[in-house]
């Protein structure tokens, strides 16, 4: 058993080596995840009890983490505190003296990372959880685990080289070429109601198939946003303001379009405007490049462009004009005229399709 236990560690290197050098946290994630069912299948082979808990808790840790950006409940700060829990338990259970402390330090390091979620900091922090595990597979007698910390520093050192180092001296050189760049798409508010419903419009109606395709062709993560309203809508300051019922949670007006994929994608429900969450999620993701499209260019897109610059200022940020619509043409082109004193790129102006 101990030699198929062995084998089994040789495969999870194999993977381990792939998990440090991914560009995105769920590629990072799913790496990951594979891993660990392959680690927890080689301590249990070879006795090492407290890594096989370890890899138990990592497991679900990582099923977890990759719905965050996706779920609302997987998002909740409830969840790393669980799994830190979880793995001191796990080493309290699987205690076999100080030996167990290695793992346990490794791993509660790990839930932090990963609920982190940028690669280049799971990378640098690498070398502490690596240098833990090592001395614990040492004195397992894991050879597996062993080679795999080895070579986990040496792929950590690379990734730091080939994506963190060489990408900043890049864009120091003012070569910061766009592969290299971790992007983000909103897709806003491309409801039934803004489209062809209470406040839809012929602009609006226009747009669908090429905000369908942007979303089927782009090289980066997508989100949506969705404006969020509830029956008492017109005792509003909004509803106040504009006297329409629209975008009321549950109704048929309130859904994104069928004609765009939402299919494990986040969406922002949002009472207002702007949605700060939104931002948030862009600070913390680390997005370099952030490009949004939608509906109303006059009032959504352009309050979540404004949102996006003040959480992220160094994000590079892009609103695609001819993915567009306002509530009229000439609202329209007023907004992409106030974004560029603001540092807001504007691309595919003159190419909408209702412009025809």
């Amino acid at each position: 058993m101990e030699i198929v236990g062995q084998i089994i560690g040789g495969v999870g290197i194999a993977v381990n080596m792939l998990t440090l050098q991914q560009k995105t946290r769920r590629a990072l994630l799913i790496c990951k995840l594979v891993a660990d069912i392959l680690w927890f299948a080689h301590y249990m082979l070879i006795g090492a009890y407290s890594g096989a808990g370890i890899c138990v808790v990592a497991v679900f840790r990582e099923l977890i983490f990759i719905q965050r950006r996706n779920k609302k409940w997987a998002d909740s700060i409830v969840w790393p505190i669980i799994f830190i829990c979880a793995v001191i338990a796990s080493g309290i259970i699987t205690w076999r003296g100080a030996i167990s402390l290695l793992p346990t330090f490794a791993s509660s390091l790990s839930v932090i990372l990963f609920w982190i979620g940028i690669p280049k900091i799971s990378r640098r922090f690498a070398f502490s959880t690596c240098a833990a595990m090592l001395t614990y597979d040492i004195l397992s007698g894991s050879i597996s685990g062993i080679i795999n910390e080895c070579l986990a520093l040496v792929s950590a050192f690379v990734g730091m080289v080939r994506l963190d180092i060489k990408k900043k001296k890049s864009a120091e050189g003012g070569i910061y070429t766009e592969e290299k760049m971790k992007k983000l798409l909103v897709v806003v508010d491309m409801q039934k109601d803004f489209i062809d419903g209470a406040l839809g419009t012929p602009e609006a109606l226009k747009i669908v198939d090429k905000v369908g395709a942007l979303i089927k062709n782009f090289d980066g993560d997508v989100v949506f946003t969705r404006d969020t309203h509830t029956a008492e809508y017109l005792g509003t300051q909004e509803g106040k303001n504009l006297p329409v019922v629209h975008c009321v949670k549950g109704t048929p007006g309130w859904e994104i379009s069928p004609a765009l994929d939402t299919d494990g994608k986040k969406i922002f429900d949002k009472p207002t405007f702007g949605s700060t969450e939104l931002g948030e999620f862009v600070r913390r993701g680390g997005y370099d490049k952030v490009e949004l499209c939608g509906l109303c260019t006059d009032i959504c897109v352009i309050s979540n462009a404004m949102v996006i610059k003040a959480f992220a200022p160094e994000a590079e940020v892009n609103v695609i004009a001819d993915c567009s619509a306002g509530v009229t043409p000439a609202q329209h082109d007023a907004a992409l005229d106030a974004l560029a004193p603001c540092q807001i790129k504007v691309t595919g102006r003159g190419l909408e399709p209702w412009r025809e």
